[in-house]
């Protein structure tokens, strides 16, 4: 009989699991054995540990597959963020350099003045002690780091961490925080377990 697209696109996988694979496995094993005496062993001996001798690990292809592409581009993605790969730049194009903290001198964050203001909360001068800072000396452009993250097309959460995409797999019915920002969720989620 033959199979229809569904069923071959879906295949599910018998795969024997390698020997480290079985030995994490024993040592799950051996972590959480313990023995039990009931009243049916009349004092005869219990095992001392169970033994695993082989294992196989059941797959389904497509499912499998997908996992593989999201969790490169998550690690991809990930890797962006470590390395700061983009840049910013001020009003006149020029790429803003790193100086961090060590030169303060009561600069102010030139974001400030963008609709919606500095996203680190800066309104004037000295308010940057210890605030990381982005500068184009020809320019007199200064930069927090919230603002610059932004500049580079990272998302920043409102303590300044970059969002990360984690896709749909850990859709726990999380609720959107854009819907406490005026407007409220651009897809309309209102509440908590409303995302599913």
């Amino acid at each position: 009989r033959g199979l229809d697209s569904d069923v071959i696109d879906n295949l599910f996988g018998k795969v024997p699991l390698s020997e480290d694979e079985i030995q994490s496995l024993q040592g799950l094993f051996d972590a959480s054995f313990r023995k039990v005496y009931t009243r049916d062993r009349k004092g005869l001996d219990v095992p001392d540990r169970l033994k695993l001798m082989h294992g196989f690990r059941m797959q389904n292809a497509q499912n499998w597959i997908e996992y593989q592409r999201r969790k490169e581009a998550i690690r991809i993605e990930l890797g962006k963020l470590r390395e700061g790969s983009g840049a910013a730049f001020c009003i006149k194009g020029h790429e803003l350099i790193p100086l961090g903290t060590s030169q303060d001198n009561g600069w102010a964050c030139d974001g400030r003045h963008d609709e919606g203001g500095c996203l680190s909360g800066i309104t004037g001068y000295r308010q940057t002690k210890g605030k990381n800072r982005f500068r184009c000396h020809c320019c007199d452009y200064d930069l927090c780091e919230q603002c610059y993250m932004m500049r580079t097309g990272k998302k920043l959460c409102p303590n300044g961490h970059p969002v990360v995409p984690i896709g749909l797999a850990r859709d726990n019915g999380w609720g959107c925080d854009g819907r406490n920002l005026p407007g409220g969720c651009l897809s309309g989620i209102t509440g908590g377990s409303t995302s599913k």
